[in-house]
């Protein structure tokens, strides 16, 4: 699938746990070189790295190197939940699943809402073990917002990291929360030039990043007095019509 995270026990695939229940009848298969399957039931197996697959009747193993993905029925009220206990529960019944990534996703941005800062480092570096390069883009910025609270300096490292081998969009990232942290060092001029000005320059290509690096650079020059806020100012405006400022 893609994870090389092992999880202990085996976790039935359509079992939630909390209030969430499931919404959805189907269980999805995706085997690698073959189409979509609908499925009675599935469970992974760390032991054996392996999914048991309930179908007709039967059960029937796949080797982990050879399935896609595997995704389990919504829970009744994913979408919409903010609890995070709730969303827990999720991400632990499904381990090595679907839903313990999207659920991932929900509870970053919550941990940090919340100021749980140390369990948004902590989770992250969990999923981190087994997503490897497909960490989605979003939580990799999450986390470094929380590391910036917890432990700066190993943010600096962090950062360099990304930088030094991550992606251009990755690497963008990095520069823009370079520019988050120097920031918060009241290091302004350096947040300027170093962070925000640097992204927008070496990675103009990356539409991912652009609307924040400009919004960040606007924003900076207007606190350092600098008189080029209106030319960046007008540019946002003409690249992102919806923007107001």
């Amino acid at each position: 699938m893609g994870y090389s995270r092992i999880f202990a026990g085996v976790l039935p695939l359509a079992l939630l746990s909390g209030s969430l229940v499931a919404a959805e009848p189907a269980t999805v298969l995706k085997l690698k070189g073959r189409e979509l399957e609908m499925v009675e039931s599935a469970s992974y197996n760390s032991s054996s790295k392996a999914y048991q697959v309930r179908k007709t009747g039967a059960t029937v193993t796949y080797a982990e190197k050879d399935v896609e993905y595997v995704k389990p029925p919504k829970p009744a009220g994913f979408d919409q939940t903010q609890d995070i206990p709730q969303l827990e529960a999720v991400l632990q019944a499904n381990r090595r699943l679907w839903w313990d990534v999207a659920a991932f996703e929900r509870l970053m941005p919550l941990y940090i809402k919340n100021a749980q800062h140390a369990r948004a480092v902590e989770l992250y570096r969990e999923m981190l073990a087994y997503l490897g390069a497909s960490m989605p883009p979003g939580a990799r910025c999450l986390f470094w917002e929380a590391l910036a609270v917890t432990n700066p300096s190993t943010l600096e490292k962090e950062l360099l990291d990304a930088v030094t081998h991550g992606s251009r969009e990755t690497s963008a990232w990095a520069y823009l929360a370079r520019g988050d942290l120097l920031a918060k060092q009241d290091k302004r001029n350096e947040a300027l030039v170093d962070g925000y000005m640097r992204t927008l320059v070496l990675f103009d290509d990356v539409k991912a990043t652009r609307k924040d690096a400009l919004q960040k650079t606007v924003q900076a020059m207007t606190d350092l007095g600098d008189n080029r806020a209106e030319k960046f100012r007008k540019i946002l405006r003409e690249e992102f019509p919806d923007q107001q400022k």
